[in-house]
């Protein structure tokens, strides 16, 4: 199983980490073939989890910029659910007018 969350200080375990893979995949599956796809998983001083989840392609000619999603919830698994819909989002937009 691929680790997405090297860079993350909170990690998700258990059934959590399955649940996170799922996310992370389907991102990645709609990323240029050439991403990086991580998650960064940072707990902050207030309690609540943000959540930054960066689609990096090394090749400009398939990708025009950097994709993202982000969000800060009370939840790690709400935060990456919630980054995980502004990523797909972004890279349903690119996909449909990448051409």
């Amino acid at each position: 199983m691929k680790n997405y969350f090297k860079k993350s200080s909170i990690k998700p375990a258990g059934t959590d980490l399955f649940a996170g893979f799922e996310i992370m995949s389907r991102i990645e599956d709609l990323a240029p073939s050439d991403a990086k796809v991580s998650a960064i998983i940072h707990r902050l001083a207030d309690g609540t989890y943000h959540t930054r989840i960066p689609v990096l392609a090394t090749d400009e000619r398939f990708s025009r910029g950097k994709f993202y999603g982000e969000a800060k919830t009370n939840s790690m698994m709400s935060s990456l659910r919630a980054a995980q819909i502004e990523a797909l989002r972004k890279l349903r937009e690119w996909k449909a007018n990448r051409f």
